[in-house]
């Protein structure tokens, strides 16, 4: 018995040198900060109050895209290039790819096949901002965020 109550003592004390160690650098890690996409378009000043319009008719497509946590956009205020800028938050690096997937399907289906789809892209088509865009993915540093 006593030979028992060794055994379990030892691998007791053991479990603990293995395990407290694990627990208490994970404590000190940096907890995993989110994704951001940032995206730019560059827009002449004549289209920035229709092409406004129209993304906040879209705004729906956004807030019901349980991927994105957050969104903003920014509009040009101040400099040489007019523009809007789009950040959007995500969880995780593969929220990113499902947050498109699901625009692309609530998209499709607030714009269905034929002459409403065609005439909603065609109306985005207009403002060729794929010409004048740009997009970056950032992952925040938890340590330099006030």
């Amino acid at each position: 018995m006593q030979k028992y109550l060794t055994n379990v003592l030892i691998s007791l004390i053991a479990a603990t040198l293995f395990v407290a160690p694990t627990a208490l650098s994970a404590q000190d890690a940096e907890p995993e900060g989110h994704f951001f996409t940032i995206s730019t378009y560059t827009v002449s000043f004549s289209d920035l109050t229709e092409l406004s319009e129209m993304w906040e008719e879209d705004m729906d497509l956004t807030r019901d895209n349980e991927f994105i946590l957050s969104s903003k956009v920014m509009v040009h205020q101040w400099g040489s290039a007019w523009s809007y800028m789009t950040i959007e938050e995500f969880a995780n690096f593969s929220d990113i790819n499902a947050a498109q997937k699901r625009g692309t399907e609530l998209y499709q289906a607030k714009y269905k096949e034929g002459k409403v789809r065609d005439d909603r892209n065609a109306a985005y088509a207009k403002f060729n901002i794929a010409d004048g865009h740009a997009d970056t993915i950032v992952k925040e540093s938890l340590k330099l965020t006030k």
